[in-house]
């Protein structure tokens, strides 16, 4: 009844009721613990899901997964040292995802002080099968777009033209790579990594006509394809599909895109207005990357959007 509730209807209210009954039956049950903090985080219950998600790691101290959420939530806070111990501690129990978990380590590192040094330290110490595997390439890819080494980046794409190891749809990673090629002006480089996604989503679309996630992906390929008005239009839809008051881990990230494409498209006052609320709420986003992310590219140099970036309170805990 939980998870159907969860998964199928968004239905947060009814399913922590459902999990709440567990964990009073059976306290002991760490997987209901652990479902409560991911549905405490979309019910805007930050502090509660952190306790709800230790609890469950406590229960179960050998589960990565647990683990892997903590960190999240002490990130979404902003809790840096709590943040970067418990992902050590990760390190230790992930087995065959060591790598990936001591990329994670090197991104909260440049995440909590705004300098990729200790990215850069991470990638010198990579032996040759680890730097240049798929993984490796990707986050090297990532690493020369943060430090603004364009052609490092396009040399690393062309190497490693599709990367899927994370499971993500394929269209997370080409919207990550193809805005960079956006930034840099090279919209032909950009407008390929994209090219079919448009007509999939609007096909899913009619399927699904309340997916707030799948108009948030469409709007961002119909900005770089420069189709303002679709690009707006499906903004505000997927804003008013999945807000914030009814998903407040989705909803603001939904709110995010839409200041990125509005920002893109020269929409800056809109931009900044929803950025100045999101990057003061807990949130998978921070200064890093407010300051490097390409899509932004075009807020970089207007005085308001450098004072918010550079803002040190951006840094402090928010729970």
């Amino acid at each position: 009844m939980a998870d159907y509730s969860y998964y199928a209807h968004r239905d947060n209210q009814g399913a922590s009721a459902q999990y709440e009954k567990i964990v009073r039956s059976t306290p002991n049950d760490s997987n209901a613990h652990f479902m409560l903090g991911l549905i405490f985080r979309r019910q805007g219950r930050w502090s509660q899901s952190l306790d709800e998600l230790r609890a469950a790691f406590g229960l179960d101290p050998h589960n990565a997964l647990f683990l892997r959420l903590v960190v999240q939530d002490l990130f979404a806070a902003r809790r840096w040292n709590e943040a970067i111990d418990a992902q050590h501690q990760l390190i230790k129990i992930a087995g065959t995802l060591q790598f990936v978990e001591k990329i994670r380590l090197a991104r909260l590192y440049a995440e909590a002080t705004g300098s990729t040094h200790k990215c850069d330290e991470f990638v010198g110490s990579l032996p040759p099968e680890q730097l240049n595997s798929p993984r490796g390439i990707d986050f090297r890819m990532q690493l020369a777009s943060w430090k603004g080494d364009y052609l490092e980046f396009k040399r690393l794409d062309a190497s490693l033209p599709n990367f899927d190891e994370d499971g993500d749809e394929p269209i997370i990673r080409a919207l990550r790579v193809a805005w960079v090629y956006a930034e840099h002006g090279d919209l032909d480089s950009a407008r390929f990594k994209i090219a079919g996604f448009e007509q999939g989503f609007r096909a899913r679309i009619v399927r699904e006509p309340n997916n707030g996630e799948l108009y948030s992906q469409l709007e961002q390929v119909e900005a770089i394809e420069g189709k303002r008005e679709d690009a707006l239009r499906d903004a505000g839809r997927a804003v008013e599909l999945l807000p914030e008051n009814v998903d407040a881990l989705q909803g603001p990230e939904v709110a995010y895109t839409s200041a990125e494409v509005e920002a893109w498209l020269g929409d800056k006052d809109l931009a900044l207005k929803k950025l100045t609320h999101l990057v003061r709420i807990p949130l998978f986003l921070t200064p890093f990357d407010l300051h490097h992310d390409a899509a932004l590219s075009r807020l970089r140099g207007d005085q308001r959007f450098e004072t918010l970036v550079n803002d040190p309170h951006n840094f402090e805990a928010l729970f």
